[in-house]
């Protein structure tokens, strides 16, 4: 019964896949800048979401995000909501 219990604690303590700070990646990420790179940037929401995670935009409209750092490596599923 113990050892039941333990594994029963243990369990419930995993992170659960997909969920926030799984893996180190987020399941929701919001662009709030439109800078090329660093935090709030596109650049950035696509290397911390969690594959099959979900990307949206919070920015004063209308925003452009001009791309100086080169192309954009998209290497998981992921869903972009644009505005």
């Amino acid at each position: 019964m113990l050892i039941c219990l333990a594994f029963l604690v243990l369990v419930a303590a995993s992170p659960v896949p997909g969920a926030a700070g799984a893996a180190g990646c987020e399941p929701i990420v919001m662009v709030t800048s439109d800078a090329d790179r660093g935090p709030g940037s596109l650049r950035q929401a696509i290397l911390d979401v969690c594959a099959g995670g979900e990307i949206g935009f919070d920015l004063p409209m209308p925003a452009s995000i001009l791309l100086t750092g080169g192309q954009l490596t998209i290497d998981k599923a992921l869903t972009i909501n644009g505005p």
